[in-house]
């Protein structure tokens, strides 16, 4: 459990079947409707498990040094519970922004830990849920999809590897459109993400934060046997070369799509091979000095002479 000085509470708890379920509330931590990520919240426990004490800092300190410590009111607090309790109190972060002030509840003493470990703590969910979501019912496998181009209703139809040839932006071979075919195919049936975001859409733009992303791609994904769409999202643009992030209709989900799935569907909508911004600058053109000097001779001649000297003034 953690909590802060704003009260929020989250707290992470494993089952016996090593599932986690995460509990998240202001002042009361409820159950949320998803599945801890096993990985990173292991992974993250254990790194609190292991903190390494940078440096020691006070075994006695008074009122106003807990002050200045940041641990009279201590923003945040971690209960870690395996057999037996520990609370660790987290107080304010040092003058370089490197460690961060901290003692154990019952012990008078006070240590500075690497503040990268408490960065990672937060009390939103969404960043320990599970990066498996599910886009289409259980036990079954995507079949084909769509990528729908809003800005001139390019059709981008997966439905085979003959259709994805013909329509995909960029011209694809057998063998390349076969492999982007069963990949892509593949990371939908088997969806993980990069993260979640807490956002909201409004028509073709999604906002989180100050940011609005527009939205201009929309993709449609087909199950075995199903007929009609089993699920469908919209894109934004690639927005760096890692990060592309998507809105799921049907669940109402914001989300970071996989690096893997980024990479796939690229040529299916864009016209270059790789991202603009990896593309090489061009260089500038050279210029001799040859050619240098004659173009300031040139401009010397149109004015009249290669003189510093003014245009007389006339005063009226």
């Amino acid at each position: 459990m953690k909590t802060d000085d704003s009260g929020g509470i989250l707290r992470l708890l494993k089952l016996e079947n090593d599932q986690w379920k995460i509990y998240s509330g202001e002042t009361v931590a409820e159950l949320v409707d998803y599945e801890g990520d096993a990985a990173l919240i292991s992974e993250l426990l254990g790194s609190m498990n292991d903190l390494i004490i940078l440096t020691f800092v006070n075994d006695n300190p008074t009122d106003l040094e807990l002050d200045l410590y940041g641990l009279s009111n201590p923003r945040m607090s971690v209960v870690l519970e395996s057999g037996q309790t520990t609370v660790l109190e987290m107080g304010s972060v040092s003058e370089d922004g490197q460690k961060v002030y901290l003692r154990k509840e019952g012990s008078e003493s006070v240590y500075l830990v690497s503040n990268e470990i408490v960065e990672r703590l937060t009390l939103d969910p969404l960043k320990y849920r599970s990066r498996f979501v599910s886009l289409i019912p259980e036990g079954a496998v995507v079949s084909g999809f769509q990528i729908v181009d809003r800005r001139d209703q390019h059709v981008t139809n997966a439905q085979s590897v003959e259709s994805l040839m013909e329509s995909s932006i960029q011209p694809l071979d057998i063998e390349n459109a076969e492999a982007i075919f069963r990949a892509v195919k593949a990371l939908l049936t088997d969806f993980s993400v990069n993260g979640f975001l807490d956002a909201t859409v409004e028509g073709e733009f999604l906002n989180y934060g100050v940011l609005e992303v527009e939205l201009p791609f929309e993709m449609l994904v087909f199950a075995e046997g199903e007929q009609n769409v089993s699920a469908s999202m919209k894109l934004s643009k690639r927005l760096s070369g890692s990060e592309q992030v998507a809105w799921l209709n049907d669940q109402t989900l914001a989300v970071k799509l996989s690096q893997d799935l980024v990479d796939m569907i690229h040529p299916l909508i864009y016209q270059t091979i790789v991202p603009e911004e990896w593309a090489p600058a061009e260089p500038a053109p050279e210029v001799s000095e040859t050619e240098t000097s004659e173009e300031l001779s040139d401009t010397e001649d149109e004015n009249g002479s290669g003189s510093d000297e003014l245009d007389p003034v006339v005063n009226e």
